[in-house]
């Protein structure tokens, strides 16, 4: 029985491991043959075939259709309901031989806090569970083949990742970040199918590839769904909304906000990595009219960035902390006056702590990111975890997103 299990690194070989594969095989005494398990997780930077017992798969790694007899999905990752769960659903779906079983968690009891629910869960994979587990999981049998969501996920399984190698993989070539990639990246395509690389170097670089793309797809996920939600509890029933998201990357969350809130008729991107336009001209060609004329990247860092007019919302996720500390006050001023009246900004950083190594030194306090918003008004505070308002003595030093309304 070939096994698939979905969960943090830091439960590989812990408790939730265990727990997991134990619920499985009370569940399944009928099961024969012998287990192979093959583990994905967030962290994971393997993304290439063959799947192998024991090693750590990246959670986005494209698995081809009908290769599982069971996937399981730990309680202790987290999902939203949203398009990029659909998305993610429909993968680990057709990853499933016909006869196999889907287990997903229930993340959420009361259904108010954007988090997986048994509902939501019934009503997207379109069956009922057929098990409820002494774990808080799902089983699901004979589920149908998904339709394709409205995600940036979906583009990433369809694109099967290997387009993207080759942007990568070009734009640290030494060649020009804005050019074209070149036939010379062919060869990653192949690899991804599965093929031997043909440079020595591939495997580091894919490595690099794997955690850059995990943070930046999987953040989108929950980036979205909480800046939808604080648009909708700061501004109820404005639409047409134009957006900018400085330090933006590739692209992804600004995309996934096109097509997703419903809101949103036009989003920006600021990013110094001219790069990131390989990845943002793919994804204008995948989803083609859905965001035609409603996406854009200018190449420019914060600190000389000219707006192009004003916004309604301006966001900094993981970004404000790479402006030098001297010029952060006025890239925020800067970034206030380009808001549109009732427009907002927000702000989302971790906290300064002893157990982040890399930026230490140029992250931020709880009282120096409170000041440098406080001084543009009141400012409202969301969890990152789910769809909340929290106080500020809530808060704490958790990761928040902070809102300010102009």
């Amino acid at each position: 029985m070939l096994i698939a299990l979905y969960l943090r690194q830091a439960d590989l070989d812990g408790e939730e491991a265990r727990a997991l594969l134990g619920e499985l095989r009370r569940s399944q005494p009928e099961s024969e043959g012998a287990e192979q398990i093959v583990t994905f997780t967030p962290a994971g930077k393997r993304m290439a075939l063959p799947l192998e017992d024991g090693a750590e798969h990246s959670m986005l790694f494209p698995v081809p259709e009908g290769t599982f007899d069971v996937v399981v999905v730990s309680p202790q990752l987290r999902f939203f309901t949203n398009e990029w769960s659909r998305a993610f659903l429909a993968q680990l779906v057709s990853s499933l031989r016909p006869s196999g079983s889907l287990w997903v968690p229930i993340l959420s009891k009361r259904g108010d806090d954007g988090l997986w629910s048994e509902r939501w869960l019934t009503q997207t994979l379109g069956v009922k569970a057929s098990l409820a587990t002494s774990l808080p999981l799902l089983r699901f049998d004979r589920i149908p083949a998904l339709s394709p969501a409205s995600s940036i996920l979906e583009w990433y399984f369809r694109e099967h990742a290997a387009a993207m190698v080759e942007d990568y993989l070009y734009s640290t070539s030494g060649a020009p970040q804005i050019a074209e990639p070149q036939p010379k990246a062919a060869p990653v395509a192949r690899t991804i199918a599965g093929e031997v690389a043909d440079s020595v170097p591939f495997a580091s670089h894919l490595e690099r590839f794997a955690s850059t793309m995990t943070y930046s797809v999987t953040g989108a996920s929950y980036k979205s769904m909480l800046l939808s939600y604080i648009l909708e509890k700061e501004l109820p029933g404005r639409t047409g909304l134009r957006v900018l998201d400085m330090g933006g990357g590739m692209g992804m969350v600004a995309t996934e906000l096109v097509l997703t809130s419903g809101r949103v008729d036009q989003a920006t991107v600021c990013d110094p990595l001219a790069r990131n336009s390989l990845v943002m001209a793919r994804l204008g060609r995948f989803f083609g009219e859905r965001v035609q004329d409603r996406l854009e990247l200018r190449i420019s860092r914060a600190e000389d960035f000219r707006y192009p007019g004003a916004f309604d919302l301006i966001t900094f996720i993981g970004s404000l902390l790479y402006v030098p500390r001297e010029a952060r006050q006025q890239v925020i001023a800067s970034a206030f006056d380009a808001l549109a009246p009732g427009g907002l900004l927000v702000v989302h950083e971790n906290i300064k702590s002893p157990t982040y190594t890399k930026d230490f030194d140029v992250m931020f306090s709880v009282e120096e990111i409170d000041a440098l918003l406080g001084n543009h008004g009141r400012i409202e505070r969301y969890l990152s975890t789910a769809t909340r308002a929290v106080t500020r003595e809530a808060a704490g030093s958790k990761t928040v997103f902070r809102s300010v309304r102009k």
